[in-house]
């Protein structure tokens, strides 16, 4: 863990998306997990394994939060876990309805993307 939760000015991120971040503190989580979500979530076929995917994401959650509570300069906040968890459940809300539900049987972005590749 980082001794402190801000994220630095680098070349890679843009000078208004880390001054964003730095000052929307618990907020941030909600789009970090969402974000991190996405990959493991698109490379499960099934709706069971997106679930696991979703859980296990969870747990990793809440364990990056409890992990600070061994860090002197970092501390735990329930609200950072809501928001991690919100994150990640809304990101496979949003997958498993729009993405993979039952309305995309015939056709779906999936298959499409395949052809594609």
């Amino acid at each position: 863990l980082k001794a402190s939760g801000n994220v630095p000015s680098t070349r890679l991120i843009p000078d208004w998306l880390t001054h964003w971040v730095n000052h929307h503190g618990v907020l941030r989580n909600l789009f970090a997990y969402g974000l991190l979500a996405v990959p493991f979530l698109f490379r499960e076929p099934r709706s069971t394994g997106r679930i696991r995917v979703a859980l296990c994401l969870s747990v990793f959650a809440v364990a990056m939060e409890c992990a600070q509570l061994y860090s002197p300069t970092r501390w735990f906040d329930f609200a950072d876990i809501g928001m991690s968890l919100l994150g990640i459940g809304s990101m496979w809300g949003i997958i498993e309805v729009f993405w993979c539900g039952p309305r995309h049987n015939n056709f779906s972005m999936r298959r499409l993307l395949q052809y594609l590749a």
